[in-house]
């Protein structure tokens, strides 16, 4: 089954994946670099997810990134999203 989502830009939320060891670093890791999330980064997704409880997310899209996985799936975690139901794209 195929759904299709329409979204403008007033309904779109756009986050950041939280801190990996890279940015503590100061390396750009970019597509090719799959850095995890240090402790302070899956505190910082623990609390955007904790702030969006109450906004009635209806469908969350990431990259495939290991970082931005973690991020979503700890986002979906505190909101009570599935989090199979987390869609991961590229592009």
């Amino acid at each position: 089954t195929t759904e299709i989502y329409t979204l403008s830009l007033h309904d779109a939320l756009p986050i950041c994946h939280a801190e990996t060891d890279s940015n503590v670093q100061m390396v750009f890791s970019g597509s090719g670099d799959n850095p995890k999330l240090t402790a302070l980064g899956r505190e910082q997704a623990g609390k955007a997810g904790h702030e969006l409880r109450d906004r009635n997310i209806a469908l969350i899209v990431a990259s495939p990134l290991t970082r931005t996985k973690d991020t979503a799936a700890i986002i979906a975690r505190e909101i009570g999203y599935n989090q199979n139901d987390i869609i991961y794209k590229i592009g």
